[in-house]
């Protein structure tokens, strides 16, 4: 994983948060609920004691009902998520953005490339690190490198960040991206 050991350290010292408060927090903002479900069950889980210490801190909002406690109904809140995304260990966002084409052109089109900030750049690709949707640094810049140098990119940075290019298989030959099937 992309964490900075030291800065996860400072943040959950920041805010005060147990290493159960920062398993909770994380497991919930990245959504992996099956992994959240099997700590609850297999490793003791979280306390309601931890949990309410965090919607009463701003931390986490409970949109349960009266008696339910569901993982999919906790928001974390952004009192955790800026700080957390700050403790990434990762120049990917930034990098990217600097790779990306300022300018795309089309048949009949032509439009900036760079159609968001470096510091938007780097939050979304934070997020998909954070979420496990990027397996390497290497696979996201070998695979818009490859697409620059084939004159495949055919968007803006922020759709191909979201729509997650780096993971569309390209056939150099054709000039059009496929996905395996």
């Amino acid at each position: 994983m992309y964490f900075d050991a030291v800065k996860t350290i400072d943040l959950c010292a920041k805010l005060k948060l147990t290493v159960n408060q920062f398993t909770f927090c994380y497991l919930v903002y990245t959504r992996q609920y099956t992994l959240f479900y099997k700590y609850h069950h297999e490793c003791g889980g979280f306390s309601e004691k931890e949990v309410k210490d965090l919607v009463r801190r701003g931390i986490l909002l409970d949109a349960n009902k009266r008696n339910e406690a569901y993982a999919d109904n906790y928001i974390i809140q952004d009192m955790f998520t800026d700080n957390f995304e700050d403790a990434i260990d990762s120049n990917l966002g930034t990098d990217i953005w600097e790779l990306y084409p300022q300018k795309v052109d089309l048949e009949n089109l032509s439009f900036n490339g760079k159609n968001i900030s470096p510091e938007e750049c780097d939050l979304l690709i934070k997020r998909k690190l954070l979420t496990g949707r990027i397996d390497s640094s290497e696979q996201v810049i070998d695979a818009l490198n490859e697409q620059i140098d084939s004159g495949q990119i055919t968007m803006a940075l922020k759709k191909w960040i979201e729509s997650e290019q780096w993971k569309t298989e390209t056939n150099s030959s054709s000039g059009y991206g496929h996905e395996h099937i």
